[in-house]
């Protein structure tokens, strides 16, 4: 379901849990999952369709910056800073993804300290890959 690969330092037993945890949601096309601002306590994985990541530009227009498909995650950033979006996410199709909120990664924390690092160390690996990727492409 895509979590294997995004965290592969993960135990096999969290990585059960967190889908145990995890909710899944459906959208549909053009359906707006994310709203740049606005809060999100949420890193999404999706399990099914294409994403579109879009911002504004300094002129007020919507520039995609990235597409996402099956087994990729967003929203992490929030998720981390606990600031806002810094961009919408918005379905290309109908897309279908597993919702992990903070509140299921702390409960986890509490019973396991050391998954801590091993969860968070694999967010940071896919934010380093994100980064990359999009120097390459400036």
């Amino acid at each position: 379901m895509g979590l294997s690969d995004i965290f592969d330092d993960l135990e096999p037993v969290e990585r059960v849990s967190l889908l145990e945890q995890a909710s899944e949601e459906s959208f549909d096309d053009g359906a707006r999952i994310l709203e740049e601002g606005q809060a999100n306590p949420s890193i999404f994985v999706i399990v099914d369709g294409e994403v579109a990541v879009r911002r504004q530009d300094r002129g007020g227009n919507e520039i995609e910056v990235a597409r996402l498909g099956l087994g990729a995650i967003f929203g992490e950033m929030a998720f981390l800073t606990r600031e806002p979006a810094s961009a919408d996410v918005v379905a290309v199709g109908p897309v279908k993804v597993l919702r992990l909120g903070h509140e299921h990664i702390q409960r986890m924390v509490r019973k396991a300290p050391d998954f801590a690092g091993r969860f968070y160390r694999s967010v940071a690996i896919t934010l380093a890959e994100r980064l990359r990727e999009t120097s390459r492409k400036l």
